[in-house]
């Protein structure tokens, strides 16, 4: 077959949808058109749309080589590395794109939310309002300009920019979940809920969820006495968490309830009760006649501001666990303090939210009778070194294999500090006195402009007065410090 009909029949495949086929083929060819820019990028973003980004990349820098100003080129490398949120890359393709088309809409909306991320509020409006110049029926700049309202808490102008971006697109799934999730920060959880349902169709997410039986989806609206239900954790380790409250009161339903989670979490999720079956995901799908993903239970018991089930413990410790950290950590009279100073480096908003740890050991200054045990299982490379040179904190990383490991070490401490981590939800269904550091801009989960929680009665909140500034909250936790230990 000559190359030109097999690059029409590779092309045929994509549009339909059959992206191996085509690639298999392109693979082919490759050889032969090694350096046709054309060719190149139709192939690495082929590898994009099957997740295989690396190889994607070295195709399309391949073709960045042969042609540095080749627009489309910029802005697909650009692209990609602003969806895996290496926005200082992203900074680079896209910046370079914007100089050789300063009309482009995609490059102008991009860019956009690059600058967002730095924190270029001004800059990133000019974008957005120069692309909807462009066209101003384009939803997604619509939804990126209240996402840079919701970052400046001008949160009217946020929703009116959603809800534009509705209007004009209303199968526009990114504009439905910025809305939930503002609905929700707000404590408008009637909204904020159903809404909160778009994220099992967003592009990043939905294949997450289709290996759940559709057709078994159940919200609360049909009769389950009887039946199986499955749970099935979602997001991260702290979003099941907290939502795994949700799980005893289901026995309402009188069904039998499986709990379909990580395996990090099987040992610590079985302290929920007898009544429901907790299973790892590394086994395959659980047989069951209805299914539920664990962060819609507030929709189907229609949780609002005033009746969030904050009964506290939810979660319980193993005795055996507990008496091996009470042991290792001895009696003492000194304050124990547990510590979280980072959480998952792949969560979309880490920079914002954790905090290097140079910067966090101003927090142990002048607090003496006190131990510092870090609740960590890995650290960054750039901590490392400060780490090791700290005479204050006590790691135990080689010790805590799962949650319930975590849990039993908090049970034995007195207090825990962390950012807003799994180990704030994990202290906090414990009732264990926790103190959270939290960004500007705080996760919807922590409200607006609260000291407390209204999720967890033993946590106090400390915020941010200034984007970026960390030196205030540490301040407040090293003056509140101060009140429980002796001081120099």
């Amino acid at each position: 077959m000559a190359l030109d009909e097999q690059l029409k029949k590779a092309q045929s495949l994509l549009d339909n949808g059959e992206i191996l086929g085509a690639i298999k083929i392109f693979k082919n060819l490759l050889p032969y058109l090694q350096n046709d820019i054309t060719f190149l990028n139709v192939l690495g973003t082929s590898y994009f749309r099957i997740k295989e980004t690396e190889e994607g990349i070295k195709i399309l820098k391949r073709a960045y080589s042969l042609d540095p100003k080749n627009i489309s080129i910029l802005y697909n490398l650009g692209k990609v590395y602003l969806d895996r949120k290496d926005f200082l890359k992203a900074k680079k393709y896209l910046s370079s794109a914007l100089k050789y088309d300063l009309d482009n809409i995609l490059i102008l909306n991009a860019y956009g939310k690059v600058l967002v991320h730095f924190g270029k509020f001004d800059k990133a409006r000019d974008l957005f309002l120069k692309a909807l110049k462009v066209n101003p029926s384009y939803a997604i700049a619509h939804s990126n300009l209240g996402l840079l309202f919701q970052e400046r808490k001008e949160y009217l102008k946020a929703i009116k920019s959603y809800d534009r971006a509705i209007s004009l697109e209303p199968c526009y799934t990114e504009a439905y979940w910025n809305k939930a999730t503002l609905k929700l920060l707000l404590g408008e959880f009637e909204e904020g809920w159903k809404l909160y349902e778009s994220r099992l169709k967003r592009g990043n997410l939905k294949h997450k969820y289709k290996i759940f039986d559709e057709s078994k989806s159940w919200r609360g609206e049909k009769k389950i006495v009887g039946k199986t239900l499955l749970i099935f954790g979602e997001q991260g380790f702290g979003d099941v968490i907290q939502f795994s409250r949700y799980i005893p009161l289901l026995d309402k339903f009188n069904c039998k309830i499986i709990l379909y989670v990580k395996k990090e979490l099987v040992n610590l999720l079985e302290t929920l009760g007898k009544s429901v079956t907790v299973i790892g995901m590394h086994n395959p799908i659980p047989q069951h006649d209805f299914n539920c993903p664990i962060m819609s239970l507030p929709l189907v018991f229609k949780t609002n501001i005033s009746n969030i089930p904050n009964q506290v413990p939810y979660l319980r410790v193993s005795e055996t666990k507990e008496k091996f950290w009470q042991k290792k950590i001895g009696k003492t009279n000194n304050l124990k303090i547990g510590v979280v100073f980072s959480g998952s480096i792949n969560h979309m908003r880490d920079s914002f939210r954790s905090i290097n740890f140079e910067k966090f050991q101003t927090l142990f200054e002048n607090i003496y009778s006190a131990e510092f045990h870090s609740l960590m299982t890995d650290y960054r490379d750039s901590d490392k070194k400060f780490i090791k040179n700290s005479n204050f904190l006590i790691s135990h990383e080689g010790e805590l294999h799962d949650f319930s490991d975590t849990a039993a070490l908090i049970s034995s401490l007195d207090i825990v500090i962390t950012v807003d981590s799994v180990v704030a939800h994990l202290a906090g269904a414990l009732n264990k006195a926790v103190w959270i550091l939290l960004p500007y801009n705080a996760d919807f989960r922590w409200m607006e402009g609260t000291s407390n929680s209204k999720w967890y009665p033993s946590a106090k909140l400390f915020r941010q007065k200034n984007r970026g500034d960390w030196s205030q909250p540490i301040e407040e936790i090293n003056l509140a410090l101060k009140g429980f230990v002796k001081v120099g």
